[in-house]
């Protein structure tokens, strides 16, 4: 909450985040092959603490239709692209409760769940930031980093080593995009004006 209330005093028209996640989906490639996920959608799920400005929103109850913002999300994708990196364009960012992977159970009943909304990524972040920001009408976005499979997929048992590994070769990649993204705002800063526009 402190980090996004600080932004949005500094003057923030726009957040783009990034998110280390595990994969529903076995075939979907981790990080490391240059591959990433943007969520359109998500679901709060285990152990999710609540999190808001309260009386302090300027949209005390915002619709979370698009949760994350359609025009961010494009800008994201021309980047990718350009930088040929491979991609999803679309998601379902299911935010679990820390600090620990989930058990097997909780993967398979959210996968059974969830059919339907693929490809599906598991987390612990993001889902605060899209809500606070959505109170404070501040367009947001997130890249997804896929550095595992989740526990129990044809037996898969996911660690924090393996997941810092992943992170290690994305943290080359990272820069690149924000770069990217930067530059688009740099040579076109009428994009801010039409953000909220096309949420």
């Amino acid at each position: 909450e402190a980090n996004i209330w600080e932004l949005y005093r500094q003057g923030a028209r726009a957040i783009f985040s990034f998110s280390a996640v595990g994969s529903m989906e076995i075939n979907t490639p981790l990080v490391s092959k240059g591959y990433f996920v943007l969520p359109d959608d998500y679901l709060r799920g285990y152990a999710c603490a609540p999190h808001t400005f309260g009386k302090h929103s300027l949209n005390i109850h915002p619709n979370m239709d698009s949760p994350f913002n359609r025009r961010l999300r494009e800008i994201i994708k021309d980047v990718l692209k350009h930088q040929g990196f491979h991609y999803s364009e679309r998601g379902l960012y299911i935010q679990n409760g820390g600090d620990s992977f989930e058990t097997t159970a909780e993967i398979k009943v959210q996968e059974r769940a969830t059919k339907g909304f693929e490809p599906r990524v598991v987390g612990m972040t993001s889902i605060p930031e899209a809500i606070l920001c959505a109170q404070m009408n501040i367009p947001y976005a997130t890249i997804c980093s896929v550095v595992n499979h989740a526990q129990g997929l044809n037996g898969t048992n996911p660690n924090h080593s393996n997941g810092i590994k992943e992170m290690r070769k994305a943290s080359e990649y990272i820069p690149k995009i924000v770069k990217g993204i930067a530059d688009k705002f740099e040579k076109n800063p009428l994009m801010f004006s039409d953000l909220l526009l096309k949420a």
